[in-house]
């Protein structure tokens, strides 16, 4: 890389961070000269790339403008370039064109220094909007509008078109392009709004980054980042994720869609909380759970909200709590509160061991007053001094991991093991999964079969609500540790496809073979999925009884909501011999207060149609048999959640059926799958 110059920013004389170093310079990757944000080279410092933009000005002068934002990306510059080796790209005012943007995410692509899991922040100041979806995108789903982010050079043009916006489709297929190059640790935040409806009821001094542009997005929209992209969303039913533990990136945004996000006093009130509650916290001890419900100061009409696979992930980081750790915070009134609930399956015999980020351990605690993902704890008694004095001294961020969770007999996941083995192995593979097993002497009433089997142990799963039995696909070594991983395993996963929520919703699902044509729109032939005519739902009695085209192999499914609630829904495709949920739509949130529905009232969500950029349903044979069964196992809530409904504790009872979570309720929906491959 060839250096051609360098200076000292000296604009934010008032920041208490060192000043960073911008150096101009030409990436092999791009056509032109770059800005990059270089700061001191430290290897004993966590590495992070970073893309920062922060737009206060814009070439329309119709668009109102902003006072804080780029202050907020170069303060946030700052405060990373403190904490991290920070390799960073920022684009400000007129710097942040459409085109500039997009060439940054290639840039970061090419980039031969990111290693594949290499942490990437995507971080975004200034205004945002929305739009209604432009002729072309329809999606086959009431409602849609297109939420954006505005450039510096977003233009009206002749009929009320506006021009150079970047959509959040375009956003999502370039950070999945990223991501097939360089893995899914990546973080976006992006600190605007979506709403085009104006500010409102709120003190004057609060301004709000909503461009308010009124009018119609043309019908090529993003056409250039759909070429330049290689990404392809494929849910295959029956096969393993390229990264089966975390999706393309998460996102932590300022507010839902229908929301403002504000500014006061020049600075952003949501990347002024982030900075302000990040700043003495060390790397890598902050999961995005925490994260939000650690925020202060922020506006009451803003609500910021996480939305990715795992909420536990640590901040810039692939690491993640284990599934027996949660994290605690303590409330103003001195309450311990756990980030866990009956979403997770927490129970009241539970007992929890709390300990420091650091590792000390408190004491042991017992939960109380049991909410959705919320519980209250207290000290389990004779375990810790219990005094006034105690609990104001925790700090204020802690972990619980559980240590005991033994369940009542009638809700053990029942084992049967063959003569092979000796009473003493099996008490010990009993003890070693907390009792959550309770092992039988026949297998006439077992859940699982364990058995030797040409020198590997072997496992045969009955999944009796369902009356269908499956041999597992994995074998393992004659040791006690492997086998209590399957067990538990087998345990998890038998629970979370058989429980049922409160009662049946007049949610329909409709299941669809699909093909893909071409249609023309004001801007010549482009490609888009549509059900097969003539309109055939594939699901009769619960079942998707199919002869699989290895040609013809696309698929798309409809939720219809019939009713008055909003939902949010999270699918999955089941299959029974690996022990492993795929998901098919899985958007877990964490909001401080509310988070947009997918599936509102009266209205439709579809998935694996529309545009190509949907994601694709196709199923795979990952059997040497003709024949195999699967299951789609739907989850409805009607209030949001921040961990996946099938990445809970393994400790989960069959006491959960109609259980009521905090200002809403749960229900699911099971689709047998009978797949036939020539």
């Amino acid at each position: 890389m060839l250096v051609e110059r360098s200076c000292v920013d000296r604009d934010n004389k008032d920041s208490k961070y060192p000043p960073p170093l911008y150096v101009s310079a030409f990436h092999p990757s791009s056509q032109h000269d770059i800005t990059l944000s270089i700061f001191t080279y430290n290897p004993a410092k966590p590495i992070l790339f970073a893309l920062l933009i922060g737009i206060d000005d814009f070439q329309n002068k119709s668009i109102p403008p902003l006072r804080g934002a780029v202050a907020d990306a170069k303060d946030m510059a700052m405060f990373l370039a403190e904490r991290y080796d920070l390799r960073a790209r920022t684009l400000h005012n007129q710097e942040a064109t459409r085109e500039a943007i997009i060439a940054a995410f290639h840039d970061l692509k090419s980039d031969f220094r990111i290693s594949p899991f290499d942490p990437i922040l995507i971080y975004y100041a200034g205004h945002g909007n929305h739009f209604p979806e432009p002729d072309g995108w329809k999606w086959y789903a009431e409602g849609g509008s297109i939420q954006t982010i505005i450039p510096y050079d977003t233009i009206t043009m002749d009929c009320n078109e506006i021009h150079n916006v970047i959509s959040d489709r375009a956003l999502d297929d370039l950070l999945e392009s990223l991501a097939e190059s360089k893995g899914s640790n990546i973080t976006v935040i992006l600190d605007c709004c979506h709403s085009n409806s104006g500010t409102r009821a709120i003190e004057s001094q609060f301004v709000s980054r909503c461009a308010r542009l009124c009018g119609t997005l043309p019908p090529d929209q993003d056409s250039d980042i759909l070429k330049s992209t290689s990404a392809i969303h494929i849910a295959q039913l029956s096969v393993d994720s390229t990264y089966p533990e975390f999706g393309s990136h998460i996102l932590l945004a300022a507010c839902g869609h229908e929301e403002n996000a504000y500014e006061i006093r020049g600075r952003g009130c949501f990347t002024k909380a982030l900075t302000d509650t990040l700043k003495d916290m060390a790397f890598g001890s902050v999961t995005c759970t925490e994260l939000l419900n650690l925020l202060q100061d922020i506006p009451p009409d803003q609500n910021p909200h996480f939305q990715g696979k795992f909420p536990e992930r640590f901040l810039f980081s692939d690491k993640k709590l284990d599934e027996f750790t949660f994290p605690v915070i303590k409330r103003e009134n001195n309450e311990l509160v756990l980030l866990a609930g009956t979403v997770q399956a927490v129970a009241a015999h539970f007992v929890f061991e709390v300990s420091t980020i650091d590792g000390e351990i408190l004491g042991r605690f017992k939960p109380t007053g049991i909410a959705q993902e919320k519980v209250i704890l207290h000290p389990e008694s004779g375990s810790i001094d219990t005094s006034n004095t105690i609990i104001p001294e925790f700090p204020k961020r802690a972990r619980a991991r559980l240590v005991e969770a033994t369940l009542p007999d009638e809700d053990r996941f029942k084992v049967h093991f063959s003569r092979s083995f000796t009473d003493q192995f099996v008490k010990s593979v009993e003890a070693a999964t907390m009792r959550r097993i309770k092992m039988i002497d026949t297998d006439t009433a077992a859940d699982i079969l364990v058995f030797i089997e040409g020198g590997e142990v072997a496992f045969t799963i009955y999944l009796r609500p369902l009356k269908h039995k499956e041999r597992l696909r994995r074998t393992t070594r004659e040791d006690v540790t492997s086998i209590s991983d399957v067990l538990l395993k087998a345990a998890n996963f038998c629970w979370h496809l058989c429980r049922e929520g409160q009662e049946e919703s007049d949610v329909l699902t409709e299941f669809y073979h699909v093909e893909e044509r071409r249609e023309q729109s004001d801007s010549g032939f482009r490609p888009i999925r549509r059900p097969v005519e003539p309109i055939k739902n594939l699901i009769i009695d619960g079942t998707i009884d199919i002869t699989v085209d290895p040609v013809q192999n696309n698929y798309g499914m409809k939720l219809k909501n019939n009713t008055d609630l909003d939902f949010y829904p999270y699918i999955y495709y089941a299959d029974v011999r690996s022990l492993k949920f795929d998901d098919l739509y899985d958007i877990s949130s964490t909001g401080l207060q509310k988070v947009d529905a997918p599936l509102p009232r009266r209205s439709e969500f579809v998935i694996g149609y529309g545009t190509t950029t949907r994601k694709k349903l196709s199923f795979q044979n990952s059997s040497p048999l003709p024949m195999q069964y699967g299951f789609i196992k739907i989850f409805l809530t009607t209030s949001p959640l921040s961990t996946s409904p099938i990445a809970m504790s393994p400790f989960a009872t069959s006491t959960l059926r109609g259980q009521v979570i905090q200002n809403g309720y749960w229900y699911t929906c099971l689709i047998k799958t009978a797949e036939k491959y020539p």
